[in-house]
């Protein structure tokens, strides 16, 4: 009964990227069981064909994890697969061709938790294969704030790890972004 991905999703989440995560068998991934039975448990809501969790549910869910430090690290690996996943196929775009909507909006703030999650931890590699989907995406629809926190940090990064060609093309994010 005990879906322990939810935390990971503190924004409502598809249904794909929580089975994604949940489990590790594709096999166990097509089973909406477990979800049905917590939204009947009222533990979770769904709005709009996307699920979140009640507080007290989450707060629940992140002692679970804590308990479970293992499987906290083979869930956070597959919600970073799937995010880029996702982002390989709807961060391919030419964002200079007007887009009016995408379907990296719908999951923004996921996809922003990815992201901060990574320079958090440190995965800098992760971070970067994120970023290179989310270039775009980003100056187009607006997200000058996160653009130049994460170009800050990947500047950072990138100097200390003596990697010229990225920490280049950061500078060059970050100033167009101001500019």
């Amino acid at each position: 009964l005990f879906c322990p991905v939810f935390p990971a999703a503190r924004f409502p989440a598809l249904p794909e990227a929580l089975a994604h995560v949940a489990y590790a068998s594709p096999h166990q991934r097509e089973n909406r069981r477990p979800f049905n039975e917590l939204y009947r448990l009222s533990l979770i809501e769904s709005r709009q064909e996307r699920y979140t969790m009640h507080s007290l549910t989450r707060e629940y869910a992140m002692a679970e994890l804590k308990a479970h430090s293992g499987f906290e690290v083979e869930a956070r690996d597959r919600w970073l697969e799937w995010y880029l996943e996702f982002l390989s196929v709807h961060g391919e775009e030419n964002w200079y061709d007007w887009h009016p909507t995408s379907p990296i909006d719908a999951e923004w703030e996921n996809i922003r938790e990815v992201v901060d999650w990574c320079r958090e931890v440190n995965a800098y590699n992760d971070f970067i294969d994120l970023w290179q989907h989310l270039k775009g995406y980003t100056q187009i629809y607006g997200h000058w704030n996160e653009r130049l926190v994460w170009m800050q940090w990947l500047v950072d990064e990138s100097e200390r790890r003596h990697q010229n060609e990225i920490m280049a093309d950061a500078m060059y994010h970050y100033s167009y972004t101001l500019y």
